[in-house]
């Protein structure tokens, strides 16, 4: 029977989704989803939150090794003291302005073993930051430094003073007071202040830039920009990826994990695009049998979505683009969209995702997708994948090269938060060559 007119005209102006075959219909939905054409949302696609306490403790065990500069010292109210020397005695890395990480160090001028002055030396630096080869280097040195002050350290000319006054004769302390000793010594101990300030600049920050000092390098995943700041007790670096990811971290989402872990959190949108990323790789799997076993020359291609409205927001694409490979005749193509909700946790330093809800939502054409099984083992290989970016991110702190280690995983909404221990790197590291794009 020939179509009427208007059966003709209907289909002449109707989408795919109407008078197309099912084959031209998974096909369009096929590059629709794998090829989108809008760029990923702005903002952290991930973002790693490392405990400033955690750093300083690492560092400041380090600072012990350091070198004193010499410091001449002039004779004070007709008093000598010897030699000084002047070093660092602690570092802390405090809260600063965007993209930039401010330090404070205690520096001292000492006599012997004797505090003649503290000194309190603020210093803001500038990330080095590398997002093509994944990395994130931040230091107290010369190369990264903006800006450097100094000011008398807490107690000020207070043992200076002391110092001074110990080494006036019994008849001298008869003739004056400490507030006259003060007032002669002040011009000197700003001098001393000017004096330290300059040789920490001059002769220390290089030394002590290997110690006072983070590195971040991320795993092989695709990074187009990269941001770091501090707040109240973490250093804060947002990663955001050239993926066509629909969600980001907004920056008001608070840390979750306990306060001496690191923590990295994940957009799941974010997450998703990740693994599709390293199907088209290779990095994952990407072929299955309909039971949801990888298989390289499996019949469905799977691909990965998240829609964080919906009841079941995980969605697992799985496409029949040649039935012949089914066994199945030319035009019996097939799209079948699968959704659960997932649940993740860490169990012995692993990520372990459970679904329960499974089920297909949607079916264009025909596939004898055995659901729950073919989500379990997409889902599983992906989350797979997942799991390895915390688990391939490497520090350094100091000059300690550190692992992470997984302690517990969670979603909350929209997103995947691990919480992460460090311990010492066993062995040489592994080598890391970055996806190109």
């Amino acid at each position: 029977m020939r179509p009427t007119p208007l059966l003709a005209l209907l289909c002449a102006t109707a989408t795919l989704g109407g008078c197309a075959s099912p084959c031209a219909r998974v096909e369009q939905a096929h590059t629709e989803l794998t090829q989108p054409t809008a760029p990923g949302v702005a903002g952290d696609h991930l973002r790693l939150s490392m405990p400033l306490a955690l750093v300083d403790q690492v560092v400041n065990r380090e600072l012990r090794g350091l070198p004193r500069a010499h410091l001449p010292l002039p004779a004070i109210a007709g008093v000598s003291l010897g030699a000084a020397s002047v070093g660092v005695d602690r570092v802390a890395v405090v809260p600063g302005p965007p993209e930039e990480v401010s330090f404070v160090a205690d520096v001292s001028v000492r006599s012997g073993t004797r505090t003649l002055l503290p000194v309190r030396v603020t210093a803001r630096v500038r990330p080095k930051l590398d997002p093509g080869n994944g990395r994130v280097v931040i230091a107290l040195d010369p190369e990264g430094l903006v800006a450097m002050n100094a000011t008398l350290g807490p107690g000020g000319t207070t043992t200076l003073i002391d110092a001074l006054w110990a080494q006036l004769p019994g008849a001298a302390r008869m003739l004056t007071t400490k507030s006259d000793l003060a007032r002669l010594a002040e011009p000197t101990a700003n001098q001393l202040l000017r004096s330290a300030a300059n040789l920490v600049e001059r002769e220390l920050l290089d030394d002590l830039g290997k110690v006072a000092r983070v590195e971040l390098d991320l795993p092989p995943i695709p990074v187009d920009e990269i941001h770091v700041r501090s707040s109240e007790a973490d250093l804060v670096i947002g990663v955001h990826t050239p993926l066509p990811s629909r969600g980001a971290i907004a920056p008001t989402v608070p840390r979750t994990t306990p306060a001496h872990q690191v923590e990295l959190t994940i957009h799941a949108a974010a997450a998703v695009e990740l693994v599709n990323d390293a199907m088209r790789r290779g990095q994952v799997p990407r072929r299955f049998e309909l039971d949801g076993n990888a298989d390289p020359n499996g019949p469905l291609e799977a691909h990965l979505a998240w829609d964080g409205a919906a009841p079941k927001p995980l969605l697992v694409h799985a496409f029949l683009l040649d039935p012949a490979a089914a066994g199945r005749p030319p035009k019996d193509c097939a799209h079948v969209t699968l959704g659960a909700t997932p649940q993740v946790s860490a169990e012995q330093g692993h990520l372990v995702l459970a679904t329960s809800d499974a089920k297909v939502q949607d079916v264009e054409g025909s596939a004898a997708v055995k659901a729950g099984l073919f989500f379990g083992g997409v889902s599983r290989r992906s989350f797979e994948h997942v799991e390895s970016i915390a688990a391939r991110t490497d520090f350094e702190l100091g000059q300690q090269s550190l692992r992470a280690q997984l302690q517990s995983a969670s979603r909350s909404g929209d997103h995947l938060v691990f919480g992460l221990t460090l311990s010492p790197t066993p062995g040489p590291d592994r080598p890391r060559a970055r996806p190109a794009p």
